[in-house]
């Protein structure tokens, strides 16, 4: 038969070529390239090998059936990959907190045949544009380790858990694969779709999105202690005595605290986190309707009683000591990888100039003292009548019980 080069590219690569029409038809034909087959140049070179001579016509050739297969063994040392672009994509979590991230690219390499390689983790990922921020926190996507910034065209693996995806891969790859399949190519491009859309926190992600911050954690917040520091002299350099009492008890009626019954002590039944919003947010309220002098309001922020605050990914952040901006000068323009014959380079966005959106949180030392006082008090009044209506050989040690919100 007589072929043209590409004609014989085509056919020594024709499973190739079906699993690239999957990828084309669900991705569109814009978002997908093909890459890494042999090119002219080579394929020339084994016609001579082969002694495969040009027939009458120009650039097309005689090729036994014979001749061709041992032709197409010969190629089989070619490695190619599939590139799939995604231009921005929304990574979600359980928490439905999300991040955006921009210009991603997918390498899924086959051997010869159309197969995923034994070796291979069935696909890598890669990214050309980052927001400052992610590039300062390393964060490529939300289950790969770290940006590979030594070498920017380097695709790195993600971590698959035990996701569906994997069962998927493995039907695909060469020792267990019979034969070009193009439901299964379709269920792939389907669950990779999924998978670079989702930070999964029950697979414990490399890097969680929350914490994506260019902001310092805000000094002493952070768990549960009896650290209160000098939140008592602060306190009362702004209000007189009597009005933490009066605080305590408005928190009571009007707060949110939850308590649990556990190994015979009551215990705080919500995290560092929700605790320290709830008593907060009252103690605002409890300002609010109890003062008008603004001149106070601003006397509990010079005097270390309520401070300004980001709260993001359960944490609390200084909104005014952002991390030092690196110069990324070096990075700015190297090669991330060739797509549709253009070369990708990488880009790295400024941060943006908007003012981050502030929370006003209580003193870390306030909020433990009350918290623990109220602890003492209920444990000293209230332990022995629980444990005598409850019957302590009714609750083992290590059960935790809520048993109700104050």
């Amino acid at each position: 038969m007589q072929y043209t080069i590409n004609q014989f590219r085509k056919e020594a690569f024709k499973e190739v070529y079906q699993v690239y029409e999957v990828f084309k038809d669900f991705f569109g034909e814009d978002s997908v390239d093909l890459q890494n087959l042999p090119n002219d140049s080579e394929i020339l070179d084994a016609f001579e090998s082969f002694d495969i001579e040009e027939s009458e016509y120009e650039h097309v050739y005689n090729i036994s059936d014979d001749r061709l297969t041992t032709l197409i063994e010969s190629l089989g040392y070619a490695k190619p990959f599939i590139l799939v672009y995604w231009p921005r994509v929304k990574v979600t979590n359980e928490n439905d907190k999300s991040i955006i991230i921009q210009d991603l690219y997918a390498k899924i390499e086959l051997d010869a045949k159309g197969y995923i390689p034994t070796e291979d983790s069935g696909f890598t990922l890669n990214r050309a544009t980052y927001p400052m921020e992610q590039w300062v926190c390393s964060y490529l996507h939300s289950h790969i380790n770290s940006i590979p910034k030594n070498d920017t065209s380097q695709f790195k693996s993600p971590c698959l858990g035990t996701g569906p995806i994997i069962q998927t891969i493995n039907s695909l790859r060469v020792s267990i694969s019979e034969g070009f399949d193009e439901t299964k190519w379709m269920l792939f491009c389907h669950e990779l779709s999924l998978y670079v859309t989702v930070e999964s926190l029950e697979g414990v992600p490399y890097k969680h999105l929350e914490n994506v911050h260019l902001n310092k954690v805000l000094s002493s917040y952070g768990k549960y202690n009896e650290d209160y520091g000098l939140a008592l002299v602060y306190f009362h350099r702004v209000f007189p005595s009597e009005k933490l009492r009066e605080f305590i008890l408005y928190y009571l009626y009007n707060g949110h605290l939850a308590i649990n019954y556990q190994n015979g002590v009551f215990k705080v039944g919500m995290s560092y986190f929700d605790y320290m919003i709830d008593i907060s947010n009252s103690f605002i309220e409890y300002f609010n309707s109890h003062f008008v002098n603004e001149h106070i309001a601003q006397r509990c922020f010079d005097n270390h009683v309520l401070y300004h605050s980001i709260a993001s990914n359960r944490q609390f952040f200084n909104p005014d000591s952002s991390g030092i901006i690196p110069d990324v000068s070096e990075y700015v323009g190297k090669k991330v990888c060739t797509f549709k014959d253009r070369e990708i380079t990488l880009r790295i966005i400024e941060p943006s100039k908007e003012e981050p959106q502030k929370t006003t949180v209580l003193n870390h030392g306030l909020a433990m003292y009350i918290l623990n006082n109220i602890l003492k008090i209920i444990n000293y009044r209230y332990t022995n009548e629980y444990t005598r209506q409850q019957g302590t050989a009714a609750l083992p040690a290590t059960i935790g019980q809520r048993v109700y919100y104050i």
